[in-house]
């Protein structure tokens, strides 16, 4: 996975390239990016959950458009429909155990704490991690493929942001 920064205003000059898959990408999605705020890190997760005072203002929230393959967004609808399954399971289970059979009650549980892992699974690996700076003008994408990182490199050159870094 890499890491990738651009400023806002080069958004729309993005190579059509998946920032997931880095195959050539047919639609640009919008993607909600967060502002960060300059907190020291135990305060960022605080915000982050949003129990930091003003974490989820409507200001704090960008809407930046990714580039994203069709077989991403198929991928990603069959995992969803897969945790819908699992999580009514669960609800059947653990409703089936509160009124006949109660050991099916850690039974669905179980089968809930899986439906929770896979939608956990399915962010993780069908989206990338976008945040913005402090300013709003830096977009920062994580967890994107390193023939995106490779491509907005190549295609905005010496306008992005020194701060292009590979991990």
């Amino acid at each position: 996975m890499a890491v990738v920064k651009f400023m806002l205003a080069d958004e729309p000059f993005l190579p059509a390239v998946c920032a997931k898959t880095g195959r050539p990408a047919e639609d640009f999605v919008p993607v909600h990016a967060y502002r960060r705020p300059p907190l020291p890190a135990p305060a960022r997760w605080l915000w982050a959950a949003g129990a930091w005072p003003g974490s989820r203002r409507p200001e704090a929230r960008l809407t930046v458009r990714l580039p994203f393959s069709p077989a991403v967004g198929e991928s990603y609808r069959r995992w969803r429909w897969g945790v819908v399954a699992l999580a009514a399971t669960a609800a059947a289970l653990v409703a089936l155990g509160a009124t006949v059979v109660a050991v099916l009650v850690p039974v669905g549980s179980g089968v809930a704490c899986l439906a929770a892992l896979a939608w956990w699974g399915n962010l993780l690996w069908h989206t990338c991690a976008v945040s913005c700076g402090a300013g709003g003008r830096e977009v920062e994408v994580s967890r994107c493929h390193p023939a995106f990182r490779d491509a907005v490199e190549g295609a905005l050159g010496s306008s992005t942001p020194s701060a292009l870094r590979r991990r």
